[in-house]
């Protein structure tokens, strides 16, 4: 597949453009869950495995940003 095809807008609201970074990061990990589903589903074992890992880390990443803001 070409590059062009994983395009990124940054400047599409829909996929977090101007949110917080805890919003994106929540956002990062339901698309990430919705994937794992789909790979879980398949069986294809490693691909959930790591897929559920990074949906963790978003979501850690997540509570670490709504923690900052609680902060400030």
């Amino acid at each position: 597949m070409a590059d062009e095809d994983f395009s990124y807008d940054q400047d599409d609201e829909d996929v977090g453009g101007g949110d917080s970074a805890e919003e994106t990061a929540r956002y990062i990990a339901d698309m990430i869950a919705s994937l794992a589903f789909l790979a879980r589903d398949a069986r294809l074992d490693l691909l959930t495995y790591l897929l559920d890992m990074a949906r963790v880390e978003a979501e850690m990443q997540a509570r670490q940003s709504e923690t900052a803001c609680d902060e400030d």
